[in-house]
């Protein structure tokens, strides 16, 4: 007989809530930077512009790798707990929907998977980082 850790509500009307909150200040993000673009757009000459389109680039990555670093080490942590307990969800984990509990194996390759994932989401990072060193020295030869 499997065991079944039984969802916590109010773990769930937090989740929902935080979603929510997450696509308004995603959406209010966009909105913002593309009327920051549109004006970017108005300067007469491209030497400002261009310091305006590396000025959000920089930010933009940063928030990107604090997001992703923030991801990461969520991943981590929970895999290090996984191989503790040899278990999935990890004692004391809240759920946010009725989960069945994973042992031997299937823990192990759940924690391994969680450490794939991390590792994934640090490399995107890294490339997101590599496409900005790119952008600025493609509009450095601009300049020049």
């Amino acid at each position: 007989m499997e065991e079944i850790i039984r969802a916590d509500k109010n773990l769930q009307k937090k989740f929902i809530v935080i979603m929510l909150s997450i696509v308004f200040i995603c959406s209010y993000i966009i909105y913002n930077i593309n009327s920051y673009l549109q004006n970017i757009l108005l300067f007469k000459t491209p030497e400002i512009a261009i310091i305006q389109i590396k000025n959000i680039l920089v930010i933009l990555s940063v928030i990107n790798a604090i997001i992703s670093l923030g991801f990461a080490v969520y991943f981590i942590l929970l895999s290090i707990k996984t191989f503790k307990f040899n278990r999935f969800p990890p004692i004391g984990m809240r759920v946010i929907r009725d989960t069945n509990v994973q042992t031997g194996k299937k823990a192990i390759r759940t924690g391994t998977s969680l450490i794939v994932i991390a590792i994934l989401i640090l490399s995107t990072n890294l490339c997101i980082w590599y496409i900005r060193i790119f952008i600025y020295s493609m509009l450095d030869k601009y300049l020049k």
